[in-house]
């Protein structure tokens, strides 16, 4: 059994360091395994946990690694592997080689860490941890139900039992399913409530993207805007900007990242209509679901298959299109045709091999089902094929040479048809809807024998401050019979951009509404929940080497690819709003440490965008990257406050001179945007930041935040790029920081060499000479422990 563990481990470790060579019999790989596994644990914790709490835990981590038990030795004389981690069927090792039973409880700060003894920390914080979850759940007891089912998971949330969840974490089953299967499935058990969330994580998502938007766009096949429509989730995450935590340069795992999901509204009295994005989207997952086209080469291997996208199957395509068309009305015949689907594909079928003695197969046997009125052929011919090779492995059979037998079971997950609610009304009803990337443009029918039809009025649900809605309700004057129509949308529209018009001769209501693609959603700016970062409580940034830390933080906004010629740098919008941040961290910490800006277009003769006040020192954010706490007023919003009425100018005047027009504040520090992508992009984070916070106390004091007030509490922080640098690079910079991929450096000197001694005793660090053994052995000698003694 260790033998299988350790043999597990090893092979993980050469997929993982691709320069090894695969060499059995050469002890030192083991070694160099356990050892690079340790410092992948080691490299989780927080920079101010102490070095020698490090030593301690990279010890207490390299006892789990070499032996398989985390286990105190006073508390078990005898230690074993736990058999139950071995596949029942082929004793073959089924954990992944890089996880430990630690990795439950992470992050863990310095305050969580139980260090009352130097032997066994991490266990005797796990079991702290652990003790007041069994404590918590004692008290909820009642009202928690648990729900085993032992087979496949994906089939249960297809089924039609009726038991929901609040919470679904899938880890990092996308990798091996699918992302389609997977949140296609997985919706239909999630509850219908604002804070039921999805959670799925991908470790492979750079075989498929360059970036995470890129990654989900590609493995769902359609837009982020899309997505509520067709697969009836938003993503909460929000990708768009890249990674909000640092890239961790001594970690050797694989740059797992975690996704949320939620559920959004359904369609209300609208149906919506075939339309050329729509089309587009699905004629894309037809590629994937249906032919072994649809995925380009890396390294000779198809890059849908490291994703789980080759478990794409005609029957996914079925589940997606039947569960949408619950959402979005209307009937499956009335769906986009789609494109090159002239063979008919059964990927739900029993096949069965007879081989030779000498492993060649001699016969097929294929069973399949077919609903009654399937129109198949007699003269239609069937094939089996590899879906991964895409080559036949049979030859064909005509379908009148086929046995037929009656099938009785249930179908397991019937079409309910839409559930979507059409007005039924004599006034008003939408005769069509189409839907774009960034629009829904619809036309309104006005059924009625009147001539005389006019006053048309449009509102919405929008509850301020924020400027998008999910419901628009069209009225009319005259005739006054006529019943006001609401509509709904999963994706919020912008308030201030609805066109409508009102065309008598044709008695019909053209209507035009914009994506809230630049603001954040309703419920982001109306739940406490989202209110997660309360500033007050955050702890300062505090870095003897402020310039080298921050510039680290603030660089790696940036493919490390683009520093080696600053004029192919990509000129993005989103990579302009980082140099803009880029400014902003600088000028209030490094030069010259100023407190005031103004944003505004470059060229322009309009007054800036934005007046800014920084508030200063630099706090650590709940992910660990440098956080700048900002007040903010939008001068383009206050100037239409104005102009409406709904803000006094003499007080937004007052405000600006109390606030902003500081004696200290008497030079102008402009930072120049240049496009309106990028305004529009700068102003959606600022707006965005200020929904995850509980404001300052001097903020609340001062600012005049409300309904109609130009004034943010706000924040910015990094938008590190998901994947900053390729594995060269990532190299050079971790040998640059004394970091070796092999977990092999000198503890003294961080020299990297292949030839290092180990300390004798504990044999937990390694040094490159006697010297260096001697010049640490005061910070060592504490911690350092007779791994023989009991």
């Amino acid at each position: 059994m260790h033998e299988e563990r350790n043999n597990a481990m090893l092979n993980g470790w050469i997929r993982l360091n691709h320069k090894i060579n695969d060499e059995q019999d050469n002890p030192t790989i083991p070694e160099a395994a356990i050892e690079g596994f340790t410092r992948n644990l080691a490299s989780k914790f927080e920079d101010d946990v102490q070095n020698s709490t490090k030593v301690l835990i990279e010890k207490e981590a390299r006892l789990y690694f070499s032996t398989g038990t985390c286990k105190l030795q006073s508390e078990l004389r005898n230690v074993c592997v736990n058999p139950t981690l071995l596949d029942p069927t082929t004793y073959r090792w089924q954990v992944h080689y890089q996880l430990c039973p630690f990795d439950g409880y992470f992050p863990l700060t310095r305050e969580e860490l139980d260090t009352s003894d130097n032997k066994g920390i991490l266990i005797r914080t796990c079991q702290k941890i652990l003790r007041g979850f069994v404590a918590e759940y004692k008290k909820r007891s009642d009202k928690v139900k648990i729900f085993f089912h032992l087979e496949d998971a994906l089939e249960f949330c297809l089924s039609e039992s009726t038991i929901s969840f609040d919470v679904i974490d899938c880890s990092n089953l996308a990798d091996h399913v699918g992302l389609v299967n997977l949140i296609n499935a997985c919706e239909k058990k999630l509850m219908d409530t604002p804070e039921a969330v999805l959670y799925t994580e991908s470790m492979l998502w750079p075989s498929l993207a360059p970036s995470l938007l890129k990654y989900i766009e590609e493995a769902l096949c359609c837009p982020l805007s899309m997505i509520p429509t067709i697969y009836g989730l938003r993503l909460a995450t929000h990708v768009e900007f890249g990674s909000n935590k640092p890239l961790n340069l001594g970690q050797q795992m694989a740059n797992a990242f975690k996704l949320c999901w939620k559920k959004v509204l359904p369609f209300g009295n609208v149906s919506l209509s075939p339309s050329p994005t729509l089309t587009h989207c699905l004629d894309q997952l037809t590629q994937k679901c249906f032919t072994s086209t649809g995925f380009r080469q890396v390294e000779g291997k198809k890059t849908g298959e490291r994703c789980g996208m080759t478990c794409y199957s005609p029957l996914t395509f079925n589940y997606v299109l039947d569960s949408m068309a619950q959402r979005v009305g209307g009937e499956l015949n009335n769906l986009p045709k789609l494109s090159e689907m002239n063979i008919h594909v059964i990927d739900n079928c029993e096949i069965k091999i007879k081989k030779t003695r000498d492993c060649e197969m001699e016969t097929i046997s294929v069973s399949f089902l077919l609903v009654p009125g399937h129109g198949l052929e007699k003269t239609h011919a069937a094939c089996v094929f590899d879906a991964h090779t895409g080559l036949p492995i049979s030859q064909r059979e005509e379908i009148s040479a086929m046995r037929v037998e009656p099938f009785h079971e249930p179908y397991p997950w019937r079409s309910k048809g839409s559930a979507l609610p059409l007005a039924n009304s004599n006034g008003l009803q939408v005769n069509n809807c189409v839907e774009s990337e960034d629009f829904f443009i619809l036309q309104i029918v006005v059924e009625c024998s009147s001539e005389n039809i006019s006053g048309l009025n449009v509102s919405t649900n929008q509850r301020l401050p924020c400027e998008s809605a999910h419901d628009v309700i069209i009225s009319l004057n005259q005739p006054n019979d006529i019943k006001p129509l609401k509509l709904s949308f999963p994706y919020p529209i912008v308030v201030n951009e609805i066109r409508a018009t009102l065309r008598r001769k044709d008695r019909l209501i053209n209507l035009v509404l914009k994506k809230a693609l630049y603001e954040p959603w309703p419920y982001e700016f109306h739940t406490q929940h989202s209110r997660w970062i309360v500033l007050d409580r955050l702890k300062l940034w505090e870095d003897k080497n402020t310039v080298d830390s921050l510039g680290l933080h603030l660089g790696t906004q940036f493919k490390l690819s683009d520093f080696k010629n600053m004029t192919l740098t990509n000129k993005s919008a989103l990579n302009e709003v980082r140099h803009t941040i880029q400014s902003l961290f600088l000028s209030a910490t490094v030069h010259g440490r100023n407190e005031y800006f103004g944003i505004g277009r470059k060229d322009s003769s309009q007054s800036p965008d934005w007046y800014i006040r920084a508030h200063l020192p630099l706090r650590i954010s709940p992910v660990g990257s440098p956080l700048l706490i900002l007040s903010a007023v939008d001068h383009r919003l206050a100037e239409n406050l104005i102009e409406q009425g709904r803000l006094n100018k003499d007080d937004a005047f007052n405000d600006y001179v109390r606030i902003y027009a500081q004696p200290s504040n008497e030079t102008k520090n402009m930072i120049l945007t240049f496009t309106p992508e990028e305004e529009q992009l700068l102003r959606y984070i600022l707006r965005l930041n200020s929904t995850k916070i509980v404001p300052t106390t001097w903020q609340k004091k001062n600012l005049p935040l409300g309904e109609n007030s130009p004034w943010l509490a706000t924040f910015i922080s990094p938008l590190y790029d998901d994947h900053p640098m390729d594995q060269a690079s990532l190299e050079a910079c971790q040998k640059t920081e004394g970091i070796n991929p092999k977990g092999k450096s000198c503890a003294s000197c961080k020299k990297i060499s292949e030839n290092l001694k180990r300390c004798s005793r504990c044999r937990t660090v390694v040094y490159c000479s006697v010297e260096c053994q001697r010049g640490h052995w005061t910070l060592h000698k504490t911690v350092c422990i007779n791994t023989c003694q009991k």
